[in-house]
C-alpha cells in the first residue's frame, strides 16, 4: 500500500497550509483525504493565483490542528502496512514533516542506491520510509 500525499505552502519555503493524499492498494484507491488551514502571513501572489483557487475550503484551526490531523490519517494507513511516498518532495514536503517535531517527531533523510529516490526515515521508526520520487 502507497499514501501518497502532497502539500502546498507558502511560496517555495514557506510553511506548509494543505495536504491532501491518497491511500493506494496496487492502484486502487482505498481512500482519500484534504486538509487545509488559515496561512497566518500575507499569502504570495503566486500561490493567490495558482494554488488557492483549486483547493477545497480549510477544515482545520490551525497549522498544528492540520499537523495532528495529517499524522493521524498516516498512522492509521500505516497500520494497514502502507509506506509513505512523495513526488518532488524537496522542498515542500520534505520541510512540512519537521514541523511534526511539534508532536515528537524528527526524521532524517539518506539516498538510496536507486536513482531518484531518497528515503526519509523516523529517528524512532513510527514513519519508516518515505519515498521521494524526483
Amino acid at each position: 500500500m502507497r499514501f501518497v500525499f502532497d502539500v502546498e505552502s507558502n511560496g517555495l519555503y514557506g510553511p506548509g497550509f494543505a495536504v491532501g493524499w491518497v491511500l493506494m492498494d496496487h492502484g486502487n484507491t482505498v481512500s482519500t483525504g484534504f486538509l487545509r488551514c488559515p496561512v497566518d502571513a500575507e499569502i504570495s501572489p503566486w500561490v493567490v493565483e495558482n494554488v488557492i483557487p483549486y483547493l477545497e475550503p480549510e477544515n482545520c484551526k490551525s497549522s498544528l490542528d492540520l499537523r495532528h490531523k495529517f499524522w493521524d490519517a498516516w498512522m492509521a494507513a500505516k497500520a494497514l502496512g502502507a509506506t509513505a511516498w512523495a513526488d518532488c518532495a524537496f522542498p515542500v514536503e520534505v520541510d512540512a514533516l519537521p514541523a511534526l517535531k511539534t508532536r515528537g517527531f524528527w526524521f532524517q533523510t539518506e539516498k538510496t542506491s536507486e536513482p531518484g529516490l531518497h528515503l526519509l526515515d523516523r529517528v524512532d521508526s513510527a514513519l519508516p520510509t518515505l519515498f521521494l520520487c524526483c
